[in-house]
């Protein structure tokens, strides 16, 4: 046996065994992959199908075929633990994964993992990142660019290289972090930190993964990253770049902000309030997401059993 099929059993081995000691939920969120989820879905591996507390799917109102696209594959490749959701409408990137996140919580996972739908970020590094939680981190995300020129031997377009490159940089700069990337979507979360990080504030949009970025430096949590190959296929791309780019920044600028009026307001002491503002609406925006979070729920087209039913 070489050396890359040695490390990858290892891999393999380990994330068993993480999987029977903690409890770790597998978060698909989808829109309009039709034509990729199922492919995304087989590419899990088998052998840890079975030992995820959970896998969970959340369509964001797709405007294809998406949801029969799901129910397809589940039947054709019998998941055992398999529940899909299906938002009452839109409710964006950042929406989906309120949704995901308030869902782990409340079934009490030890741990969520974040997957696309789309099979831009691979399935077969399951293992590497299950792996990883054995040591109880706050939070693990699979980086594109560690190896910066593997993303674009993968597909990566040379403006998102550059464009990730340099926002990064940037964002690094603000929040005093030495990360080779803030834009990968394929992340892990401790659950019982996701308690504590106020993620309902953060936009519903493609940069809730940076304002969660700002609440975990801003709550001094860690974030570890492992390399993962880019895989650029025909997914379709919903991100204004420049928007995007420029709702990062600017969560980075609050955040050093908040920073400076923090240390002015710090007492004698040295200590600094982590009071934070509640805005008037806050009660609306809760109750908003409760009416969508029930919504969603009873979408569920698997079938249900008691210790569910009981648990959301």
């Amino acid at each position: 046996m070489d050396s890359t099929k040695k490390r990858k059993m290892e891999l393999i081995l380990t994330a068993e065994k993480t999987l029977r000691e903690k409890k770790v939920a597998l978060f698909i969120l989808t829109y309009n992959a039709e034509h990729q989820i199922r492919k995304t879905l087989k590419r899990i591996p088998e052998v840890l199908r079975s030992g995820f507390s959970e896998i969970y799917i959340i369509d964001d109102d797709s405007i294809d075929r998406t949801l029969e696209a799901i129910s397809l594959a589940q039947k054709e490749l019998k998941f055992p633990n398999i529940k899909i959701f299906r938002t009452p409408y839109n409710q964006g990137y950042g929406g989906n994964q309120k949704l995901g996140y308030s869902y782990a919580i409340r079934r009490n996972f030890d741990y969520v993992i974040m997957l696309h739908g789309d099979g831009q970020y691979p399935p077969e590094e399951l293992p590497t990142i299950i792996s990883r939680l054995k040591g109880d981190p706050d939070a693990v995300f699979g980086s594109r660019m560690m190896h910066k020129a593997q993303a674009l031997i993968g597909g990566m377009p040379l403006y998102k290289w550059i464009g990730n490159q340099v926002l990064t940089f940037l964002e690094n700069v603000l929040l005093g972090t030495n990360l080779t990337e803030f834009h990968s979507g394929y992340r892990s979360y401790r659950v019982p930190l996701l308690r504590e990080i106020p993620f309902l504030n953060n936009s519903n949009s493609f940069h809730f993964d940076t304002d969660i970025i700002v609440q975990l430096v801003s709550q001094k949590k860690t974030i570890e990253e492992i390399s993962m190959p880019t895989c650029y296929g025909d997914e379709t791309c919903h991100v204004n770049g420049v928007s995007y780019a420029w709702n990062c920044i600017l969560s980075c600028v609050k955040y050093r902000i908040k920073n400076v009026m923090q240390a002015k307001r710090a007492d004698k002491n040295g200590r600094i309030s982590l009071r934070i503002r509640k805005e008037k609406n806050n009660q609306k925006k809760l109750d908003d997401f409760e009416e969508v979070y029930s919504l969603t729920m009873n979408s569920m087209t698997a079938p249900r059993d008691s210790e569910s039913t009981s648990d959301v």
